[in-house]
């Protein structure tokens, strides 16, 4: 794709991309020849198995491969060929931005979708999946494959006019691992090329903007619920946009001219990033800042989460922009005041958004779940559990927890003993007022364990009764 094509795709507005994400004449150099670029837009979909990406996925098992990883001459001549290749099945065919500064790579990455008629038959219908393994396989020429949901890895043998380093050299047989993906659509395709390009920018980025109640996964961005996400981080997040032109700009990052094409080096990559708002550095231990706190430098990693603690040991990049560059931006006094707030960020995703409403009844929903859960507990610690040897005591702890339950919790109104007017014990948003709930139980809650008991005592007689009368009609028939 040329960069005008790439630049007017991204600069198009929402309605234009709403109405265009089928439109091939977006996406016209997606299967040509060009350099693979990736092109932000809607959707995605999980690239299957990155725990073994990097060559490894042949490397262990009964007959392992010796897949070496290849200079970026070999490994840009191999995409270019799997890609070619791979057009005679697909449409659209593409790869990632490479991050930068890659001196060997270990495997190739390729996303295809909308298989060509010839593949899929005239009426356009899905093949079966060995099929379509199958049809890679030979199209890759690949001797081995390991297919997979979502996405397979295939050994394609080392090109015989291509060179191998001196280690490699020894190995009489090697091969490259291919992995290619099957989006299911076009925008998901692009949202794959969008979220892993660049290597390891997304997570660098995750890490800057979390603490601000971002989130952006395999799907789309998120704003997290702090009152939620410790105990439900699935139900804390709120939706927000799977447009990248929206992200980004939300982000405060520039678009034009930063994806299209690799970055020159790690440091333009970790300037970019720092452009984003929400990138900001602690003074130094000796240096306060606006509100008169100092840093120890070493926080930083102690704030680190379990998943960014394993970047660190994991992914070079990530630990270098950890280790080198944000220590230099503190130690330059570059980006040490803090340029925006959770709460302006959770404002602007707001008005930005208009995800307000839906937040917000998520949270009513969650803050009355956990009100729930405190007086139930409040109702059962107010009747201490009895003596297990005096079944009456214990009978009548049950039955008025029970009731008080259905009470208070469920508006139960058939025991006949009610709140009064004054002390509603909820709100008209339908949280408890704690103080009236409290109130009721103390001076009402003997009054609904009687009227309990005697729900129960006169469920008991009708129970024996019917028992009685049962009795007595297989008595009369034996009888008779």
């Amino acid at each position: 794709m040329r960069k005008k094509d790439t630049l007017c795709y991204l600069h198009a507005s929402k309605k234009t991309q709403e109405t265009s994400q089928s439109d091939p004449r977006l996406f016209t150099n997606l299967h040509s020849g060009a350099p693979s670029l990736s092109y932000p837009s809607r959707r995605t979909h999980l690239l299957e198995c990155t725990s073994t990406m990097g060559g490894s996925a042949f490397a262990s098992g009964e007959n392992p491969l010796f897949t070496p990883r290849m200079p970026p001459h070999v490994y840009k001549l191999v995409k270019s060929r799997c890609k070619s290749a791979l057009r005679d099945l697909y449409i659209y065919v593409a790869s990632p931005i490479d991050g930068p500064a890659k001196r060997d790579y270990g495997d190739v990455d390729v996303l295809v979708t909308c298989a060509r008629d010839e593949f899929t038959g005239r009426s356009g219908e899905e093949a079966f999946p060995e099929t379509v393994v199958k049809a890679i396989q030979d199209a890759l020429g690949a001797d081995h494959v390991l297919a997979e949901r979502g996405g397979s890895h295939f050994a394609v043998p080392w090109p015989k006019d291509l060179p191998a380093d001196s280690y490699a050299a020894e190995h009489p047989k090697r091969y490259i691992q291919v992995d290619v993906t099957i989006s299911p659509s076009i925008t998901s395709l692009q949202w794959t090329l969008f979220k892993h390009a660049h290597g390891d920018i997304w997570s660098i980025l995750g890490s800057v903007i979390r603490p601000y109640g971002l989130t952006v996964d395999e799907q789309r961005m998120f704003i997290r619920i702090p009152e939620i996400e410790q105990t439900n981080k699935n139900k804390a997040k709120i939706e927000l946009t799977d447009d990248p032109c929206e992200i980004l700009e939300f982000l405060g990052l520039p678009i034009a001219g930063f994806w299209e094409t690799q970055f020159p080096s790690l440091n333009d990559m970790y300037e970019y990033v720092a452009q984003c708002r929400m990138f900001w550095v602690h003074p130094g231990k000796q240096e306060a800042n606006d509100h008169g706190e100092t840093h120890d430098p070493a926080q930083d990693k102690a704030k680190l989460k379990s998943n960014d603690r394993k970047r660190m040991s994991s992914r070079p990049n990530f630990s270098k922009w950890i280790d080198e560059f944000v220590p230099r931006c503190r130690q330059e006094g570059r980006y040490t005041t803090q340029r925006t707030s959770r709460e302006k960020i959770k404002q602007e995703a707001f008005d930005r958004f208009h995800v307000e409403a839906e937040y917000n009844r998520r949270l009513d929903e969650y803050m009355r779940e956990k009100q729930t859960d405190t007086v139930w507990k409040d109702i059962k610690g107010a009747f201490p559990a009895a003596d297990p040897t005096d079944k009456y005591a214990c009978q009548y702890r049950g039955c008025t927890i029970k009731a008080l339950k259905k009470v208070i919790i469920e508006g139960d109104t058939s025991f006949g003993v009610l709140p009064d007017e004054d002390s509603p014990m909820r709100d008209k948003n339908g949280f408890f007022i704690f103080e009236n709930v409290y109130d009721f139980i103390s001076r009402k809650g003997e009054d609904v364990g009687r009227a309990a008991m005697a729900r129960h005592h006169q469920a008991y007689e009708e129970l024996l009764e019917t028992k009685g009368l049962k009795r007595k009609q297989e008595a009369g028939s034996e009888v008779a």
